[in-house]
């Protein structure tokens, strides 16, 4: 339990604030919810996943 109060202050002091951290979240949820319709779904790949949103995820480098 001590770790787990050590990060949390770790992140609330250097993580992102405000926007950034909006953007960083909605960022690690498409990137997340993509990654698992690819690996468990890949044929419901296309039509579960909205263009805006691959346009997200397209700016990482995501492992195949």
């Amino acid at each position: 339990m001590w770790g787990a109060r050590l990060m949390g202050v770790f992140i609330e002091r250097l993580g992102p604030k405000g926007l950034e951290y909006a953007r960083f979240s909605i960022d690690s949820h498409f990137t997340r919810n993509y990654l698992y319709l690819k690996r468990h779904y890949p044929e419901k790949l296309a039509a579960h996943v909205p263009e805006f949103a691959k346009r997200i995820v397209a700016q990482y480098r995501l492992p195949e």
